[in-house]
């Protein structure tokens, strides 16, 4: 079985399905069972955020108003009072 380490590099991600696949070929292309996890978690989180998440993200961190009304929704969600 010849791994091709470049393949994930060379993958689409514009869409969730095309980053699970690219997530799975990475897992793949680096199978270390220690410390691994960490660094592909955090890879995937970076990818989410630059391809589907940027527009859902502010760059409003000073509104009080806006980051009280994200605790409160946050808090709804958990059930928490």
């Amino acid at each position: 079985m010849v791994i091709s380490y470049h393949k994930p590099y060379k993958m689409p991600q514009s869409t969730f399905d095309e980053i699970v696949e690219k997530y799975i070929e990475m897992n793949i292309a680096h199978p270390f069972m220690e410390g691994n996890g960490h660094a592909t978690r955090i890879w995937l989180d970076l990818i989410l955020i630059k391809e589907l998440l940027k527009d859902t993200l502010t760059d409003e961190i000073n509104n009080r108003e806006l980051f009280l009304k994200g605790i409160d929704t946050s808090c709804y969600y958990e059930e928490i009072e």
